[in-house]
């Protein structure tokens, strides 16, 4: 009769016996990970996998796939950490709220030179970008639209975040001077109303 197969070999529960880095090797499988599946598809056991480590070590180190990402993204500042805040207030003002924690964001250059320099690469290679996007998609946007009435409150959503990007572009990329003078609480005040109607579906009154 055959042997029996040997059991696989138990994945890495602690440091590495030679001294690798186990959080740097899981950071280097990460980066590869959503370079090459993007966030929706990469999953933190392909990347514990990827890493030769457990997958328990992923969640020690990092305790969640989207915090990995914005780890291995360096972005330091978490952009969802402020939205129960934003969505707590009266739904009539949600857009000046969004507005005003949108381009505060972006005024913080630790994090806006990490996001910057993605936005950049996908001018090159679209593909580059998918990771982001897939984050935005699936963690960020549908918190958003979970709050607001309507079958078609994602896209609504998203058609409101399309105005606060090209605030941020204008302001942050291109450098249009009428969008580098004016302070974010007077960009906030002019966009609101627009971004206002998209969240609660009176564009299309």
């Amino acid at each position: 009769m055959p042997a029996a197969a040997a059991p696989d070999a138990p994945r890495r529960r602690g440091p590495r016996a030679d001294g690798t880095d186990t959080r740097g090797a899981i950071r280097a499988a990460a980066a590869a990970e959503f370079a090459e599946r993007g966030f929706a598809s990469a999953t933190i056991r392909s990347i514990a996998a990827r890493a030769d480590v457990d997958p328990a070590l992923v969640h020690h180190y990092f305790g969640s796939k989207a915090a990995l990402f914005r780890d291995v993204t360096q972005i330091p500042v978490d952009p969802a950490a402020g939205l129960p805040g934003v969505l707590a207030g009266p739904p009539e003002q949600l857009g000046m709220r969004l507005a005003r924690h949108v381009l505060t964001l972006w005024e913080d250059p630790a994090f806006r030179t990490p996001l910057l320099t993605i936005v950049r690469s996908a001018l090159v290679d679209p593909e580059r970008a998918r990771p982001l996007r897939e984050y935005l998609e699936s963690q960020l946007l549908p918190a958003v639209a979970r709050e607001l009435p309507g079958p078609d409150a994602p896209q609504r959503v998203v058609l409101a975040a399309t105005q606060l990007i090209g605030i941020v572009l204008g302001r942050h990329v291109v450098g249009l001077a009428e969008l580098t003078r004016p302070t974010v609480e007077q960009l906030a005040g002019r966009v609101a109303p627009t971004v206002q109607r998209y969240l609660d579906g009176t564009d299309q009154a």
